[in-house]
């Protein structure tokens, strides 16, 4: 370790230019790496405040099946409607109130919007002004809005106020007046639309679309019914209920009001729910998420971890998480993620939740964080949002190391000062010495200059023999008229000792 810090207090200043070079080669390497990456990638990104929406932030997105249409909307009142290839909107919409939810149907024709006045906006690709608004009145409450895959059918539930009730609404063939109402809470609907799942306080049903005779209905038992989910075939349904620290999951099979097992945990408060096409249920909450096979009521496996965002995949072939800042895919055989990106804090403040959606076939994943709307490609989804934490990290490194080293070859200048000035003094009072006496111990002289033992003993040899003074065991006898000469060389030495002493000390 000796060896290593002598070496850098004698190169400091080569060192010093070495790591400013390698700095500057490794930013701009980084940065083309990172780019040439970026462009291998399907990736895609559009910021609100690059675009002129300063202050505000995405707060509910959706893709299309086929990732060619993406839809979002803002912390505030702004719609934003997107084609892939495009790196601006297709169109705005500016509604005055804040917007609740956006969905889309498959293949991205049509899309539903809910705003917290009370209305629902059906819109289509092709223009921002909605081809219908449908008022529930400014005091209600649109819980969740859906949207089938053949855009032929939207779903809204509502919490009307007045009367107080929660209901459930469905639109058909893009009228824009409901065909069907029936009292629930929570909604849950199949892909084609056949079957309805509601929870309703401590109550599960089961309906055929259209039917206001219930298939079946099961009483829970507790008046905390949370959220409900049905597959896309309508086989199965899954209920959950968080009550206090206890959390309950129960699946049922869509011919049988009896659950197929239950689940009660006090590490999971299952606040959202999943079902795959092929019965694989997904709960989660704030503590983390939970996989389970509609087979059995043990785990599949968990990850402990705060989430914003959980969805399957349409083909149930994947799981998207969101957290904090970092958003991970996974494949419901592992608790490992596949990959998992971190963002940083956005430039619109916050803190806002990440929020993700993963297109039907799997093959697009759009993420939202603050004012930035991301597309992901899971086969290959690192983008420049990816490296800009660890670009950071390593520049932050190379700073930190950096002003280590100035500091030390700053230290050492001070240092160096300092012992220029504390030998002059030393000089000057072994001037006095020699102008009172001729007559000296070699030990004074040694002392006074600071010089270490072996250095002063060769030194004073040379003295003797140049300027023809003596030793004498101890001292030093230097004759007067030698005396000037004497010190002259003291003068001229000086520096030379000077680094030797500083070698003799690192």
């Amino acid at each position: 370790m000796k060896k290593i810090n002598k070496y850098i207090w004698k190169n400091k200043k080569k060192i010093l230019i070495w790591i400013t070079i390698c700095w500057a080669i490794f930013s701009f390497v980084f940065l083309a790496i990172t780019i040439y990456i970026d462009s291998l990638s399907n990736s895609w990104s559009f910021t609100l405040t690059e675009w002129g929406g300063e202050g505000d932030g995405f707060n509910s997105i959706a893709i299309s099946n086929d990732s060619n249409y993406i839809i979002a909307s803002t912390w505030e009142d702004t719609i934003l409607f997107f084609k892939k290839t495009l790196k601006t909107p297709i169109w705005q919409y500016n509604e005055g109130f804040r917007i609740l939810k956006v969905v889309i149907c498959h293949n991205g024709s049509y899309m539903v919007a809910s705003s917290q006045d009370g209305l629902i906006y059906l819109f289509n690709r092709y223009n921002s002004t909605p081809m219908w608004i449908y008022d529930f009145g400014s005091e209600s409450r649109i819980n969740d809005i859906i949207i089938s895959s053949d855009a032929k059918y939207i779903a809204a539930s509502v919490n009307e106020q007045n009367p107080y009730t929660d209901r459930i609404f469905i639109f058909q063939d893009l009228i824009p007046v409901p065909i069907w109402n029936i009292t629930g809470t929570k909604m849950a609907i199949s892909e084609n639309f056949n079957y309805i799942s509601i929870s309703d306080s401590q109550y599960i049903f089961l309906y055929e679309m259209f039917n206001s005779t219930p298939l079946w209905s099961y009483n829970a038992g507790f008046n905390s019914l949370k959220e409900v989910a049905i597959a896309p075939t309508g086989e199965y349904v899954v209920a959950s209920s968080p009550i206090g620290e206890i959390s309950y999951l129960l699946f049922f099979n869509n011919f049988s009001s009896l659950p197929v097992w239950s689940y009660e945990t006090t590490a999971f408060g299952m606040q959202t729910i999943d079902i795959s096409v092929d019965g694989l249920i997904v709960g989660s909450g704030s503590n983390g998420v939970i996989l389970f096979n509609r087979s059995s009521s043990n785990p599949i496996w968990r990850l402990n971890t705060g989430l914003n965002t959980v969805e399957f995949s349409k083909n149930g072939e994947f799981i998207l998480v969101g957290s904090g800042n970092k958003i991970c895919l996974f494949m419901p055989s592992s608790p490992n993620p596949i990959w998992c990106n971190s963002f940083i804090s956005p430039a619109s403040g916050g803190p806002y939740p990440i929020y993700g959606s993963i297109s039907g076939n799997g093959k697009d994943i759009m993420a939202a964080f603050g004012d930035k709307l991301f597309s992901i490609d899971p086969e290959n989804p690192f983008t420049i949002e990816t490296f800009i934490p660890y670009y950071i990290n390593l520049f932050s490194l190379l700073g930190v190391l950096s002003s280590f080293l100035v500091s030390l070859h700053l230290i050492n200048i001070y240092k160096r000062k300092k012992l220029l000035k504390e030998e002059r003094v030393q000089r000057e009072d072994l001037q006095k010495i020699l102008q009172h006496s001729n007559r000296v111990s070699k030990k004074m002289v040694r002392t006074v200059l600071g010089i270490d033992k072996s250095t002063f003993e060769e030194k004073i040899s040379e003295w003797a023999a140049e300027f023809g003074f003596k030793v004498d065991g101890d001292y030093v006898f230097v004759p007067k008229d030698d005396l000037p000469e004497f010190i002259k060389e003291l003068d001229k030495n000086f520096e030379e000792w000077q680094d030797l002493k500083k070698k003799k000390k690192v």
